[in-house]
């Protein structure tokens, strides 16, 4: 008797499942050519490298410079008596013997700073010998900057400060007259008009000739 045996086909592929390791491998791989790639440009371009380092040397001098606005007018609010006697933009930077140009609402002083960075700026109401003529600056929030230049960058810096050089005045009324009139009443009403508002006004402020003050 002859046995019947079934034939069995077996088949092989050569294909292989890829982990997340095997790809990560081939990343690396990948990455480190590129940079042997960058690395070798870099070599054979030799000559561009000294202007490579300038320019970032350069670079690296403009980032640190500075520039600070120190104070205004001693408190940051300019006055009317300040106007006529002039007042100062002070600050300090990290440049020696540089040019610091000041504007004070449009109105520009050019200085030169200290050896330690430190500047002064001028200005007042008519532009007296070193003064800057500010006299046409409004009363307002005014905006001060502080500038200076090196290697054709600019620095600035800014501040906000108060002007008030408008004198305040009084006007004085009475109801039973007016200004110049002359009156045999015992008691006369007065009336104090102020062109700016105020907070501490009162009867002790004013010193009458003749009378007394009441209310």
């Amino acid at each position: 008797m002859v046995a019947a045996v079934p034939l069995s086909k077996v088949s092989h592929t050569n294909q292989k499942n890829l982990t997340s390791n095997d790809l990560r491998n081939i990343a690396i791989g990948l990455a480190a050519a590129i940079t042997l790639i960058l690395v070798a440009g870099q070599i054979f371009d030799s000559g561009s490298a000294s202007v490579s380092d300038s320019e970032l040397t350069d670079l690296s001098a403009k980032r640190f410079v500075n520039i600070g606005i120190t104070v205004v007018a001693a408190d940051n609010i300019v006055t009317a008596a300040e106007e006529q006697a002039g007042f100062t933009v002070t600050g300090t930077g990290s440049e020696a013997a540089a040019t610091i140009t000041c504007d004070y609402g449009g109105v520009t002083d050019s200085v030169t700073s200290t050896a330690a960075g430190a500047f002064t700026c001028l200005f007042d109401h008519d532009g007296t010998g070193t003064y800057a003529n500010m006299g046409a600056v409004a009363d307002g929030t005014i905006t001060v900057t502080a500038s200076v230049t090196v290697d054709s960058a600019t620095t600035t810096a800014t501040s906000f400060i108060t002007q008030d050089t408008v004198v305040p005045t009084v006007t004085i009324t009475a109801s039973q007259g007016n200004d110049g009139f002359t009156s045999n009443d015992a008691t006369l009403s007065l009336t104090f008009a102020l062109s700016e508002d105020s907070t501490n006004f009162v009867v002790g402020d004013i010193t009458p000739s003749g009378g007394s003050m009441s209310s």
